[in-house]
């Protein structure tokens, strides 16, 4: 019985680490599981952010390319010349292109959209029709043809009044590429916008011709990542739109031609060649029958996904990759990463989980085979745990080195540790960190330090450099004896003796060298070296981690400085509606800061309102439905309220943001300030207004001139042959009365000649404001007027009411004073006997008001909406002048910022002339 039981006790013996291996094994390899599930899922999350920042930065770049076509096209300038263009060709067969090439419209608009194209680099402009032929370009190859209208829709969809960037599609003319080599068949694309006529008709297109290889491409080169990683755009047939990072490795593959100036952009079909071109393997099939790659056929039949599984992409190379279609762009958007440096950090850390497990495996045979070790497991375990600890505890590298040499030093065996860092500028090892035990003094540590550091390692020189060259760990017993050693003598000095180094790989590249020493001599130990070579991997995974880390840390400051330098206001949203971020233009904007609106409602900092003042509810806003219902709006007509208070017009896009399974996390708001554009619009709408008027008056104007000139005229010509025949008739008396008809009629015509010459000086007048004596001013008027007061028996007197001068302009305003009191005298009432011409100028708060008061014949009540328009005359009896006198007032009171009113009944009539108080103070 007691044999029965010690045997089944030494089996248990035997057994237990068995039992424990295998349990280490499935605790690790579930592990392992757990961190592949985690890595794919960060995978994941990194393809996503990257691929949304790509078509983020796509859709901004195409709405800012629309925004400059629409508002050149809109320039009325620009619109006008487009539409003299139209108005050469139309209804005509026999125009060619070098009558528009020489045509003045044109020169114009190459001069103008010329210097636009310049400063925006553009490669120029091209102008069509609604029948789609190209009347005029910066380029005179297009200009005649009707080509771009057949090999890109972008026209049509113009002319359906629809402001559009194309794809890119081959050129129908020669043009220069970046460095201004000319190329036939050259990749093109446009922003196009429709121009309208002034009754709203569509007319033609306006299209900037964008650089699909420079601009296009460089937007989504933001979603190059690592070595591998790009972003790239296709249309719906599989084709290639923008530029591929790998041109080098297709023209080797034979997908695109070898010559210099050869691209993948419109060249390269995303197919899937079923072999991997890149290791120089050739398809058995032809690059048009291959099938579209496992991206391009989910996108194109509109299905945006992600696969971190693996896939072929074009080069036949498997990927792993995130993709979206467009649709309203007609394309779709694919960010990849070949699947070897996607999984290159799991790969590693499946191999520390072998390392890890064959040394355990090792420990196990070495239990069973009994032998002595120099290091016991119970040492090793701590050494490993403390530099698990460390590892996890260090921030980055730099931290990090003391500590693992530290915890070298720890071991019982080992008394100096230091570390050399190839430096790839001077293609050495330098030492910059080192370590003692309590068996050295500072002095003796010091010697060995000095020297270790002031020496700079080449490959195969010292211990450093042999395992530089060898790649592998070093095991040196006595240094003392080792003739490539540089450091032996003092190392002699301090009894330093045996060395063992091991290298250390950052992502399969040489990052530098771990060494320790004893004092005295330890023999050889083969468990040590293989322990070592493990921890030699997990430091090296630590630094590629960090590396790692780095350049994820960079890009994302890369994408904040994007976010950052961006003209327009972007911020976030939770689902509450509070503020999750703001770029600095959203800070400058809104006068918040982001601290201050950071967890705050953004709707009730800067959206609670309408312009009129009137409260917004959450439920009429646009931007609260983004992250409620998910719903995309483009706003044009609303207002956003700043610290301050004030308001201001804005052009916002909102946008929910989605989670990984498609549920709504928030919302992302992009908007500019359209101050400028709506004064811009209101200066445009007035200066038309204003126009009208003007033509309306000129109009008038001719025709009321011509007609008061000629009918003097032929009157005159008429009582000319009248008198004629009356001197032949010898009837002198008749030719006398006729002769003063004549000078009356000749005096009609002077009076309304110097009015018209009245009118025209009016513009060109210097308003120039000076301090005027108005009380020596109204007694010149009087004085002038002293024949006409006489003959219509008129008693004029002033009342000042405390003012002697004003500051305004000498010129008119005596032309306005002289103008209103002969009128009031002109017009006096001759069956009144008090006839009488006041003049009151006083002073309010406002300004200076003026009064010209008579009890003269006034003016009838119907005739008063157009007192002062041109040609207007309200006695038919008693008539005096061309009708132009109170035009002429008005102008003049208006050019020193006035303002005129009047009112008349049979009393009589009083002008009132209204000059505000700022026009009374200097500059």
């Amino acid at each position: 019985m007691n044999r029965f039981f010690t045997k089944v006790k030494e089996s248990i013996k035997w057994k237990l680490p068995i039992f424990i291996l295998v349990g280490l094994f499935g605790v690790g390899w579930f592990g392992f599981k757990a961190i592949n599930l985690r890595f794919e899922r960060n995978l994941v999350d990194q393809l996503q952010a990257i691929h949304k920042n790509s078509l983020e930065a796509l859709k901004l770049w195409v709405e800012e390319e629309k925004a400059l076509v629409d508002i050149w096209s809109k320039n009325e300038v620009v619109r006008h010349h487009i539409e003299e263009l139209v108005e050469l060709t139309k209804g005509r067969n026999d125009w060619e292109p070098e009558e528009l090439i020489k045509s003045k419209p044109l020169q114009k608009l190459r001069k103008i959209l010329g210097s636009v194209t310049d400063r925006l680099n553009f490669i120029g402009f091209v102008i069509t029709d609604k029948e789609g032929f190209q009347i005029g370009a910066l380029l005179d190859e297009p200009i005649g043809k009707k080509t771009l209208i057949s090999r890109s829709r972008f026209i049509q969809k113009a002319l359906q009044k629809k402001t559009i960037v194309s794809l890119p599609f081959f050129s129908e003319a020669a043009l220069p590429d970046i460095e201004g080599v000319w190329h036939k068949k050259w990749p093109t694309m446009f922003s196009a916008a429709p121009v309208f006529s002034k009754v709203g008709e569509v007319i033609g297109v306006l299209a900037f011709r964008i650089r699909p290889e420079l601009d296009f491409t460089r937007i989504l080169e933001v979603g190059r990542f690592g070595e591998t990683g790009e972003t790239y755009a296709f249309n719906s047939s599989g084709l290639m739109i923008s530029d591929s990072r790998f041109n080098t490795q297709l023209k080797k593959t034979g997908l695109i031609s070898d010559s210099p100036g050869s691209r993948a952009i419109l060249n390269v079909d995303i197919r899937n060649p079923e072999v991997n071109l890149t290791e120089g393997l050739k398809s058995n099939v032809l690059r048009k029958k291959q099938p579209l790659t496992f991206m391009a056929d989910s996108a194109i039949f509109r299905k945006g996904s992600i696969n971190v599984d693996g896939y072929n992409d074009y080069r036949g190379v498997p990927v792993v990759g995130a993709w979206t279609w467009l649709s309203e762009y007609d394309f779709g958007v694919a960010t990849e990463i070949d699947t070897e440096e996607a999984y290159s950090p799991l790969r590693y850390l499946l191999w520390l989980f072998a390392a890890l497990f064959s040394l355990l495996l090792i420990a196990y045979v070495e239990f069973v085979r009994q032998q002595v070790r120099k290091l016991n497991e119970e040492d090793r375990k701590n050494v490993q745990y403390d530099l698990t600890k460390v590892l996890a505890e260090s921030k980055n590298i730099e931290e990090a080195i003391p500590n693992i040499l530290r915890v070298f030093v720890s071991h019982p065996n080992w008394d100096l540790s230091f570390y050399w860092q190839f430096e790839p500028k001077s293609n050495a090892l330098r030492c910059n960190e080192g370590f003692c035990s309590s068996k050295l003094s500072q002095e003796e540590f010091d010697l060995f330090k000095k020297k270790s550091f002031n020496t700079f390692f080449e490959k195969e020189m010292g211990l450093p450099g042999r395992i530089w060259k060898t790649g592998k760990p070093s095991w040196v017993e006595d240094v003392s004896t080792d003739s490539n050693f540089p450091r032996a003598k003092e190392a002699k000095k301090i009894d330093i003796r045996t060395a063992f180094g091991f290298p250390v790989y950052s992502g399969g590249k040489f990052s530098g060298v771990f060494e320790v020493f004893t004092i005295g001599t330890v023999n050889f130990d083969k468990d040590l070296k293989v322990f070592f070579e493990g921890i030699g991997t997990q430091i090296g995974q630590f630094f590629e981690k960090k590396q790692a880390e780095i350049k994820l840390r960079d890009t994302k400051e890369q994408l904040q400085s994007i976010l950052e330098s961006a003209g327009e206001g972007i911020y976030g949203l939770d689902l509450n509606g509070c503020t999750t971020f703001a770029n600095r233009a959203a800070e400058k904007m809104l006068g918040y800061s982001f601290e201050y609106m950071k967890g705050r409602s953004q709707h009730e900092l800067i959206h609670h309102s309408k312009l009129d003042g009137e409260t917004l509810p959450n439920e009429e806003c646009n931007i609260f439905a983004a992250f409620k219902f998910g719903k995309i709006s483009h706003v044009e007509n609303e207002v956003f309220w700043k610290k301050n208070g004030a308001s201001f017009p804005v052009e916002y896009v909102s946008a929910p943001i989605l989670s990984e399974d498609e549920k709504i996390m928030g919302a992302v708001v992009i908007f500019k300030d359209i101050t400028n554009r709506k004064k811009m619009e209101q200066e445009r709408t007035d200066l038309i207004k204003n126009l009208r008027v003007v033509n309306k008056e000129l109009e008038e104007f001719s025709y009321r001139t011509s007609h008061d000139l000629k009918a003097p005229l032929v009157n005159i010509r008429g009582l000319s042959s009248i008198m004629k025949m009356d001197m032949e008739d010898g009837n002198y008396e008749e030719v006398i009365s006729n002769l003063e008809k004549v000078g009356g009629l000749t005096q009609k015509l002077e009076s309304l000649m110097s009015d018209i010459l009245e009118l025209s000086k009016i513009d060109h007048i210097e308003d120039k404001f000076e301090e005027i004596d108005i009380k020596k001013e109204l007694q010149s008027i009087k004085e002038n007027l002293s024949t006409l007061i006489e003959e219509k028996q008129v008693k004029m007197n002033f009342n000042f009411k405390g003012v002697d001068s004003l500051y305004t302009s000498k010129s008119l305003i005596n032309t306005v004073l002289e103008n209103l009191i002969s009128n009031a005298i002109k017009y006096s009432d001759p069956d009144k006997n008090n006839r009488f011409v006041k003049v009151e100028i006083l002073k309010e708060k406002a300004g200076i008001y003026i009064r010209v008061c008579d009890n003269g014949l006034g003016i009838p009540q119907k005739h008063m909406s157009g007192v002062f328009g041109m040609f207007k005359r309200f006695h038919k009896n008693t008539s005096f002048g061309s009708g132009l006198g109170l035009y002429i007032v008005k102008k003049n009171i208006q050019k020193i910022n006035g303002e005129i009113s009047v009112k008349s009944d049979a009393e009589g009539t009083v002008f009132t002339v209204f000059l505000p108080e700022k026009s009374q103070r200097p500059n």
